[in-house]
Parts: C-alpha cells; structure tokens; sequence
C-alpha cells in the first residue's frame, strides 16, 4: 500500500476581486504519510488557512478558482476536480477540520447532543439513534469532557472554551477520517489548555493511525506535534523537511527568524524578543522575485528579481538561493 494518504502537488489558489485574480497560494507541493502529522507554519496571510481549505474544497468557486493543473491527491484521487456530491461525502467522513473558533462552528441554538447526531446521521444512516449516541458518549469522554451524558444535553454557551475545543475535536473524530485538519486548533485558549488539546490529539492520532495537518503560527506548537514541517511565508513553501531538520538546521532566513522570535525561559527584561523587521505584503504587493527579499537582510539584487525556487536533498528543501553561504549559516544558531 502506497505510504502517501495525501498528496498536494503545485496547488495554485487564486482569488476573484473585480476583474483581477490574486494569487493566495502558488504552486505549494507537500506529501503526508499515514498516521503522520505534517505542521504548516507561518505568519497570519502567509496561506495557510487557504491550503487546508482548498484540500476539504470549501472555498466558493465563485469568488476562488483552484489551477487546473493543481492536484490533491487523497488516497490517489483527484480531489481538486471531483464533483460536489464526491466532496460531501469525502467532507466529516474521510477527512475532517477543526476550525480555530469553535464558538463559530458550533450552532449556538442546538444542543451538542443534537449536533454530534448530525454528524453521524449524515454520513452512517444505517446506525440507530440510540446506537450513535452512545458513540457520542463515548467520544466526549475520550477527549477528555466529564460527565459526557450531561454535557451532551448542554448548549455551546454552557462550556468553556476548552470545552467546546475538545466537542469539535470529538465530532471531528466521530465518523474515524483518515485525514483530520486542525487550522490554529489551541488559538485563544490558555497555556494549560493549550497543551491539553494537543495531547488529546497526538494521543488520538497514535491510536486510529489518523493523519494530521496541523495549522499554526507556533513554533512551540510545532515542536511538540510535527513529523515533518511546511514553513509558508506569502503564498509559497520556502522549507520543507523533518521537525528535526526545521529545528535543528533552519535553512531559511524566515524559518531562522521564526525560530529566533520564540522567547526563551530566563530571559530577563533586558533581553528584547527578536523580530522580524517588516510584514507580509499583500495579494495585489507581491515581489517579483523572492518574495521575502523585502525583509530578508541577505537580500541580493538576484533576490529581489528571480524566484530561487526550491532547492535541495535528502528530503530537505529551501527556497532560497543563498542558503550555503557561510553568512547566513553563521546566523542559523537558534538557541
């Protein structure tokens, strides 16, 4: 059995505004074996959200196009030209998402009993009501919600917002998809909480050898999650490769600056935080060549008018054309 659930290959994502198209992701290119976590990583408008939910294909084909020479690859279907009546079927069955909010994901004028039914009865109609909530019983638990039977019958607004994580979590996992995107799963949610949202879902991925793509702007979160890392910055992949590849030798000036921006456990108040100077241009603003040259300090005259495109081995690739001068390898020592 071929050991690739996912394959993304030169996803091109563009947006209808007026009579211009701009471009949110451009020729993006990443795999994801079974039963592995891949972490997406990047600033707010690098891309990330636009990838996850052109895989699930819930961008509206009137206001976004997806290229046709795009590919999705699940399971070695074409997910990027199959029909609508496919997608609702492939949608909460085989792979399923966790959205950042779940205040917004969740209706606040039904019970979450009512909505984790939904979900079963929409793709397993064969199952008994009875027989389904039980299952719904029984993942509440497994995620970790107390007294599973009374907050069955509560409403959105009754939980916490850890609480109502761990629901989306569970009705994500209900259906037992092969694939389960999380976009910015632990977003607005306390550091205790944080770490017990991730914990619930590295244990439930090792044990129903489910996939995970994992969005985030957090490094940390990366760290404690990811198999293999996509580092996006404006619409494009600039590294990709292993967690340890990614923390231990950054090849990237952003991915260094990303790593170098996380603070440090003793640091005093006379320690300033590392940033990186500037912000991500906008869709209608892109660089005609590499399109951190307008932020990178190793920036050359080459930089700024050609796209280095991706470069390396061993599984290991950057985007960069100056990523074996001793210079910027001089600055890679993250501590």
């Amino acid at each position: 059995m071929d050991e690739h659930l996912l394959e993304v290959k030169n996803l091109k994502v563009s947006f209808k505004v007026g009579k211009k198209k701009l471009t949110a992701v451009d020729n993006v290119t990443f795999s994801l074996d079974r039963g592995k976590v891949i972490g997406i990583v990047g600033e707010s408008g690098c891309g990330k959200s636009v990838t996850a939910t052109s895989i699930m294909r819930l961008v509206s084909p009137s206001v976004c196009e997806i290229d046709e020479n795009s590919q999705i690859l699940f399971e070695g279907e074409d997910l990027s030209k199959a029909s609508e009546a496919r997608m609702r079927k492939v949608r909460g069955n085989e792979i399923s998402m966790i959205f950042q909010e779940p205040m917004s994901s969740l209706n606040p004028v039904y019970r979450i009993g009512d909505q984790m039914l939904e979900m079963i009865r929409t793709h397993h109609r064969e199952i008994p009501k009875k027989e389904a909530l039980k299952q719904c019983i029984e993942m509440l638990a497994r995620v970790g919600i107390p007294s599973p039977e009374q907050r069955i019958r509560e409403f959105p607004h009754q939980m916490s917002g850890g609480m109502r994580q761990r629901v989306m979590i569970a009705m994500a996992l209900l259906c037992q998809p092969k694939l389960l995107i999380a976009d910015e799963p632990t977003t607005a949610l306390d550091v205790t909480i944080q770490a017990q949202i991730l914990r619930i879902l590295k244990k439930l991925a090792e044990e129903s050898d489910t996939s995970v793509i994992l969005i985030t702007h957090d490094m940390g979160v990366v760290a404690e999650m990811a198999d293999h890392v996509m580092v996006m910055y404006a619409g494009k992949s600039v590294e990709y490769g292993t967690a340890e590849d990614i923390f231990d030798h950054p090849m990237h000036p952003y991915t260094v600056g990303l790593l170098k921006s996380i603070p440090k456990l003793g640091s005093g108040q006379e320690d300033h935080l590392f940033t990186i100077e500037g912000t991500v241009p906008g869709l209608d603003e892109m660089p005609a060549g590499c399109r951190f040259s307008t932020r990178c300090p190793y920036a050359t005259e080459q930089c700024k008018k050609e796209d280095p495109g991706m470069q390396g081995e061993a599984g290991h690739f950057v985007r960069c054309f100056r990523f074996m001068d001793p210079e910027i390898q001089d600055s890679r020592e993250v501590e």
